[in-house]
């Protein structure tokens, strides 16, 4: 782990991660959060600063990455018990902090090999009726797939959406535009996605949420079935019509936008010979199609 460096660059991932958290402020207010590979910590400060968590832990592994971290809150004026760094090793279940209500994670996943203590980890620090928010590229890294098909397999319920362009935009007042491209060129080579992980009051729940997702509705009304399953295929087309046929119902504008994107972006991974959600979503799509086919024509 001591030989491991990326805990000390400031990865793409985590800026979609921080712009998405500030939209979603009034699910972390309050709330106690823990950011897994936390890096340089942007996204649990801005958890902390901008969103209003109750408490948060910053957690790595490699003993630079926790130094950094630990000045990164300092800097920032951030102490325990608001925010605080811990050193966690997924493969040590001894070193995990308490369940809480919100996990927060940016590219994680780095090789097969790892997914399994990854699984677990969140498993077992996402408390009932909690969540874990997390962002990835799409790479031809092996072990992203499994890990987000097997946090469904474990019972969460998954909500995964296009990202909004306006989260790729430079957010650094003192940067150039060509300066922010040549810092984080992922942004504009690759495609991201967000997903909730959402764990029932209850405990755990087989099988994917055919609902919505969290950021492609914007936190608005609950999205049509008919309308999810025409995104869900791929077909924005389709969910065009619906939405100007009278099935947006309470959906604002900007929410409707980011369906139809939604669907773009699972058309062009058809035409790429992949399946037009990544796993998680697409194990919801049967659903919403069911009851897309159970409900009143519009």
């Amino acid at each position: 782990a001591d030989d491991d460096k990326t805990g000390l660059q400031l990865w793409a991932a985590s800026l979609v991660l921080s712009r998405w958290l500030v939209e979603m402020r009034a699910r972390l207010a309050g709330r106690t959060v823990v950011e897994l590979g936390a890096g340089c910590g942007l996204c649990g400060v801005v958890a902390s600063v901008a969103c209003g968590a109750a408490s948060v832990v910053l957690s790595d592994l490699a003993a630079h990455s926790m130094d950094n971290l630990r000045h990164n809150l300092d800097i920032n004026g951030l102490k325990p018990p608001a925010a605080s760094a811990a050193a966690v090793d997924w493969r040590d279940a001894a070193t995990w902090p308490a369940a809480v209500d919100v996990v927060i994670g940016a590219d994680l996943v780095y090789a097969l090999s790892a997914v399994p203590d990854l699984r677990r980890v969140v498993g077992a620090l996402v408390g009932p009726g909690g969540c874990f928010l997390y962002v990835c590229p799409e790479t031809n890294r092996q072990g992203e797939e499994a890990f987000i098909a097997g946090l469904v397999e474990d019972g969460f319920e998954c909500q995964a959406s296009a990202v909004p362009p306006a989260y790729l935009a430079n957010p650094l007042a003192e940067t150039t535009e060509e300066e922010f491209g040549l810092l984080f060129a992922e942004l504009a080579q690759r495609t991201y996605t967000l997903y909730c992980f959402s764990r029932p009051d209850g405990g755990k729940a087989k099988g994917a949420a055919p609902a919505a997702p969290a950021a492609a509705a914007g936190g608005d009304a609950e999205v049509p079935a008919a309308v999810q399953a025409a995104v869900d295929a791929g077909d924005p087309e389709e969910v065009q019509r619906l939405l100007s046929g009278g099935a947006a119902g309470a959906l604002s504008k900007s929410a409707q936008k980011k369906l139809v994107k939604s669907a773009e972006i699972a058309k062009k991974r058809k035409a790429q010979g992949k399946p037009a959600q990544p796993p998680a979503a697409a194990a919801a799509a049967p659903k919403a199609a069911a009851a897309a086919a159970a409900a009143p024509a519009v």
